[in-house]
């Protein structure tokens, strides 16, 4: 009776143990399916951002429609920044005239040029003050409104989130808040500073090869050929710049979580 007491013990403990390490198989099978699922609902998540990212000429395309009410200003914008341009171009070419005026023999004729192109130079800044005034004074005025309406819309956005949408670590209320205050900063200097500076540049490019080849032709072909290193200098600038903001906008919204 003893054994037998002892046998059915043993069999107990074998049921135990098989019991348990079934348990066991069963719980990192679920582990499993559960990290499955997750590493599934990530990638399709990333795959749905990443075909839903639009380009960058695309996201400027959609920024000067949502600014389609300022365009007005924006159009009077652009023209002061073509203006600036051609002004600049031309203060280059006024600093050529003072150089060339010291050719002059006589010390009365030296100062009649000198007086005459520095009349210009005034002239001239007093001209770009003005054009300068308009250009950031309209790009000032659209980006403004750009702001608010972006703003405004985005937070009708998030207010029509269900609850768990903040769930996600992404949408904490600091990550939130940081990114309506970043993203529509980004969009007004977008539509506005980067837009100036853009046409601006164009305008004195054109501008300024213009005149060089008016001049010497020579001279101007020789810089072309530097030129592509600059603009790539420009790029890489550019590039650097924004690993830059990202990596601050990263740090913003985990301070403020």
């Amino acid at each position: 009776m003893v054994q037998a007491q002892q046998l059915a013990t043993i069999e107990n403990d074998d049921d135990i143990r098989w019991n348990q390490e079934q348990l066991k198989d069963e719980n990192e099978k679920q582990t499993w399916e559960r990290s499955r699922l997750l590493s599934d609902i990530q990638d399709v998540k990333r795959e749905k951002k990443i075909a839903l990212s639009p380009s960058g000429y695309h996201i400027f395309l959609k920024i000067l429609a949502m600014n389609r009410p300022e365009w007005t200003i924006i159009l009077v914008g652009c023209v002061a920044c073509l203006t600036s341009g051609a002004l600049q171009s031309i203060g280059i070419v006024l600093l050529i005239e003072m150089v060339n005026a010291f050719e002059y023999c006589t010390y009365a004729q030296r100062s009649h040029q000198v007086i005459m192109i520095a009349l210009l130079f005034l002239l001239l800044s007093v001209g770009c003050l003005f054009i300068r005034f308009i250009q950031f004074t309209a790009f000032a005025v659209a980006g403004s409104k750009l702001t608010q309406r972006v703003r405004s819309k985005a937070f009708t956005c998030l207010l029509r989130q269900e609850v768990a949408y903040f769930d996600e670590p992404e949408n904490s209320s600091g990550a939130l808040c940081a990114r309506l205050s970043s993203d529509a900063m980004a969009l007004q200097e977008m539509s506005g500073t980067r837009l100036s500076i853009i046409v601006e540049t164009f305008s004195m490019l054109a501008f300024g090869i213009s005149l060089g080849f008016y001049f010497s032709w020579h001279l101007t072909l020789i810089v072309c050929v530097v030129l592509p290193i600059i603009i790539a200098g420009c790029v890489l600038d550019i590039y650097l710049q924004m690993k830059v903001s990202d990596a601050t906008g990263l740090a913003l919204q985990c301070a403020s979580s």
